[in-house]
């Protein structure tokens, strides 16, 4: 039984039933240590899927029964008094898994957005901000715990926001920092008076920086080279004061040893090049010479990767129908195969479903998952439990066709008000999909939603069964293989 990277609601099915089999293994097993472990990894894993920010106090109640145990156990306790600390954690977990069902849905937003603060330092680069969100974000939990949903989301949308608050921090801090760290020591050198073009150049580049991550904070990228920049004009301008400073302190002889110094260095680079140079105009007549020198060189290189460029056009040439050939041969090989993949995908994705709660419809290009099975209070558009059975299917069937396009459509019977059944269709639909994206968050940028409310009916809405065949979510996949058919992309 695997559970590791399980996420949301199929993590709560799989540890609701690795609980009930560790129940079982201590019924069976003598050894009270066994149990012990046992409770530990279903708890490790709990934890792993959050469960301890879903339902924080009831979470923290089970593990410290679980500790009681385990303390009782080391050192050498009566079994019964480890027995019944057990089961009070097992019983205290079950109670976190139902609250988790509805914080998976309810905190999902928040938990994204700690994760992302979390990546980027926050708990030590802003302290302050990561522990206020924390705290926000454990209230939210207990809010769920109590049952007060409304209140728990509001609390969770304020932790979501006090996280990005914590990130932007950390994020300045770790690109910045850096760079503000040099500006101050440019600054204590008097850089800024000695040198300040160069001084203004590291300014620049920092005010960019500081532009740039306030228009985006995921520019990370561009952030960093301007910080970079900075820093070495800073740096930069910390030399040239320096410098500034030895000649004022020198004679007029030490300056002259300081030109020479870099004299030599110019001397170096010309003799790499195979040049010859003097200063009698200084160093930048030096200079010049220098990068007349490199510009020739890099016109041999180009006139060199041209004629190069023209043998390996005419060995390309040669090549090419023999290549052409090949990749016909290989295209219909290639045909026969996805054909038999796609074939075998739909196959698979047929015998997920059970005739009573869906139907898969293949139209073109397109395949329809219709779920009769999935049903909601009247008025109500709130998942059932006994719904997400089915819904995991449903996720089983997107990891077939991982590319493909997915729009959850609602529809309703034509009882009751239209206005109120294409509100109905579409909140219908869109719960489904928060479903699906609370397990599945890497599909959320290709789950879509549309309500159809009572305009698009698969029977007469003059009878019980056909109203209730109206009233349903289909799931339709487009672009299977986010690019055409599997045939059509081998054929290309």
């Amino acid at each position: 039984m695997k559970t590791r990277n399980c996420r949301g609601l199929p993590a709560l099915l799989a540890l609701g039933l690795v609980v009930a089999l560790t129940s079982t293994a201590a019924a069976q097993d003598p050894t009270i240590e066994s149990q012990i472990s046992a409770t530990a990894s279903t708890f490790q894993q709990a934890r792993e899927d959050s469960w301890d920010l879903y339902a924080p106090k009831t979470f923290d109640e089970a593990s410290r029964s679980l500790a009681k145990a385990q303390e009782k156990f080391r050192e050498g306790g009566e079994i019964d008094e480890i027995r019944k600390e057990l089961d009070k954690a097992r019983t205290r977990l079950a109670e976190a898994a139902r609250y988790a069902q509805i914080g998976a849905l309810v905190l999902t937003d928040a938990i994204k957005a700690r994760s992302d603060a979390l990546a980027t330092g926050a708990p030590d680069h802003a302290p302050d901000e990561w522990k206020d969100a924390k705290e926000t974000l454990h209230e939210a939990g207990r809010k769920v715990e109590k049952g007060e949903s409304n209140d728990a989301r509001k609390k969770a949308a304020e932790a979501e926001s006090k996280f990005r608050k914590a990130e932007l921090k950390a994020i300045r801090v770790d690109l910045l920092g850096t760079a503000r760290q040099a500006r101050d020591a440019a600054k204590e050198a008097a850089a800024d008076e000695k040198a300040p073009r160069t001084y203004a150049e590291g300014q620049q580049a920092l005010d960019a920086a500081e532009s740039t991550l306030k228009g985006d904070r995921y520019q990370w990228a561009e952030t960093k080279a301007q910080a970079q920049a900075a820093t070495e004009a800073f740096r930069h301008a910390v030399y040239i004061a320096g410098l500034l400073d030895r000649v004022e302190a020198d004679n007029p002889v030490r300056f002259e040893d300081h030109q020479r110094q870099h004299e030599a260095v110019l001397a170096q680079v010309a003799k790499a090049l195979n040049m010859q140079v003097d200063f009698t105009e200084g160093v930048a007549g030096a200079g010049e010479a220098i990068l007349a020198g490199v510009q020739s060189l890099r016109t041999d290189r180009d006139n060199l990767r041209e004629e190069l460029y023209e043998t390996a056009s005419l060995a390309d040439s040669l090549s090419l129908t023999l290549m052409r050939v090949e990749e016909k041969k290989e295209s219909v090989t290639a045909a026969m195969r996805t054909e038999q993949k796609r074939r075998q995908d739909m196959r698979e994705l047929e015998d997920l479903f059970p005739a009573d709660q869906a139907s898969v419809i293949q139209q073109g290009d397109e395949v329809i998952c219709r779920l009769y099975g999935l049903s909601f209070p009247v008025g109500s558009s709130e998942i059932q439990p006994q719904n997400f059975q089915l819904l995991t299917q449903i996720q089983r069937a997107l990891r077939i066709f991982p590319d493909a396009a997915v729009v959850v459509e609602g529809h309703t019977d034509a009882a009751g008000d239209d206005d109120l059944n294409q509100r109905l269709s579409e909140g219908r639909a869109d719960a489904v999909r928060q479903y699906i994206v609370a397990n599945m968050p890497n599909a959320a940028a290709r789950i879509t939603t549309r309500g159809y409310g009572e305009s698009s009916p698969l029977a007469s809405n003059d009878s019980a069964a056909g109203r209730a065949k109206n009233r349903r979510i289909d799931i339709r996949l487009t672009d299977l293989y986010g690019g055409g058919t599997p045939h059509q992309d081998a054929m290309r």
